[in-house]
């Protein structure tokens, strides 16, 4: 995807003062792959431009049904998803101050994403 495509998706059609993007994750991975960095990198270049606070969101599952224990291992790998896309905007030179994780209880749906806010 290009990068224009990339910014988009975050500048694009959202609500007013909430432009968001979805980085996507293999399945059992919190690894951001080429694509994922990218993306991270394009709301890293939206936030410069906008300012603002970032919010980042996991829900859902993590991977296939499980039965309970499998509900622990869903929150560690969602928790993980969002502290990978977190780290990278902060190497990014986005101050921790202007990031938000809210790692939700695994629901019903296999996500493999988590979402990325950027608010006015």
């Amino acid at each position: 995807m290009s990068a224009a495509r990339i910014a988009a998706e975050i500048d694009g059609s959202d609500p007013p003062g909430r432009r968001g993007a979805a980085v996507q994750f293999a399945a059992g991975s919190a690894d951001l792959d080429a694509r994922a960095l990218g993306l991270v990198d394009e709301i890293v270049k939206s936030w410069r431009r906008r300012g603002g606070t970032i919010r980042i969101e996991t829900q859902g599952r993590a991977g296939p049904p499980t039965r309970a224990e499998g509900h622990a291992a869903d929150r560690k790998l969602l928790a993980q998803r969002a502290n990978a896309v977190a780290a990278r905007l902060l190497r990014g030179g986005i101050p921790a101050s202007r990031i938000v994780v809210e790692a939700m209880t695994p629901g019903a749906a296999e996500t493999g994403r988590v979402e990325v806010y950027l608010s006015d």
